[in-house]
């Protein structure tokens, strides 16, 4: 809205990075619970954390009734599994939690019109702290396979001007990936969308027709190009992600304050180009992009799955 003035639009944003930030500590428990549970299947599993970015708080803020109140996923924690039986187990562990909500959404039972695979469930956090009681936080649970799916979505958003993510995108994209999410699902003996008797061959063609493997080698390039100390010993990390230029700068911080304050200067500046900007909390570099493999154009796993499938 042009009516709108500077003074006004920079006023919002600081209500909305406040309001993210709050998030912050919530986010940090629900990690912990998390990883409480999941070291009790004895597994060794991925786990990130992440505030979400601005454009994607507004994209859904226009799609709903209601503030930033309403949203359940301003901060999300992601676990990745190796095997469905482990994310099953999980899932079963964290669904008879007390700080869990009953309104848990199954995407590996019923997925989603797209494809998309996950299991998500909502943590609310308890505190005397009116800041940070009831604030809800957004835990991701998925094999390795399908984040590589849903990472390779992401590489093509970025990289390919697409928005697949959120439902929208040229129908040969949304078509492969419809296809693809089928083929993996039957790879780890889940239900699909319909028994399609020349899936694999039509996934062929489109794989051809959209170059997808060539594309996603040169995107994989960008790895190379990286600015980061790989010793990374501030968890507070601010992603930014040029992907014209093919560039990620990595800015670490010992303080949650200093990274948002960052974070949102670079929203600000950055919020008419294609650049991605992003806070996440990470252990190291190894497990930054092991849960965000997206925002190192990453897709080795992905296209090895691919091959396999268009190979046989």
């Amino acid at each position: 809205d042009k009516s709108i003035s500077t003074d006004e639009i920079n006023g919002a944003m600081q209500i909305l990075s406040h309001w993210r930030s709050r998030h912050v500590l919530p986010l940090l428990r629900a990690y912990q619970l998390v990883k409480r549970y999941t070291d009790k299947i004895g597994n060794n599993a991925i786990y990130g954390q992440r505030l979400k970015r601005t454009r994607s708080i507004m994209y859904k803020l226009n799609r709903m009734e209601g503030g930033l109140s309403r949203l359940q996923d301003i901060g999300g924690c992601r676990v990745i599994l190796s095997t469905t039986a482990q994310l099953f187990r999980l899932y079963d562990l964290l669904k008879d939690s007390k700080s869990i909500l009953p309104n848990h959404k199954n995407y590996l039972l019923e997925p989603k019109s797209d494809g998309y695979r996950s299991i998500h469930l909502i943590y609310q956090s308890s505190s005397k702290d009116v800041l940070h009681d009831k604030l809800k936080i957004e835990i991701q649970l998925r094999t390795k396979l399908q984040h590589s799916w849903a990472t390779a979505v992401e590489i093509i958003d970025t990289f390919n001007h697409e928005k697949l993510k959120i439902g929208q995108g040229s129908e040969l994209w949304q078509r492969f990936f419809y296809l693809l999410a089928d083929e993996f699902a039957l790879l780890e003996k889940l239900p699909v969308h319909s028994n399609h008797e020349n899936r694999r061959a039509e996934i062929r063609q489109l794989a051809s027709e959209l170059n997808i493997i060539e594309k996603m080698n040169n995107y994989n390039l960008l790895s190379k190009n990286i600015e980061v100390d790989k010793k990374i010993r501030k968890k507070y990390l601010v992603l930014w992600l040029n992907p014209v230029d093919k560039r990620l700068n990595v800015f670490s911080f010992g303080n949650e304050q200093s990274s948002q304050e960052l974070y949102l200067s670079l929203e600000q500046t950055q919020k008419d180009k294609r650049d991605e900007v992003v806070m996440v909390h990470a252990e190291s570099l190894s497990q930054l992009k092991k849960s965000y493999p997206n925002y190192f154009a990453d897709s080795k796993l992905f296209i090895e799955n691919l091959n396999n499938i268009l190979k046989e």
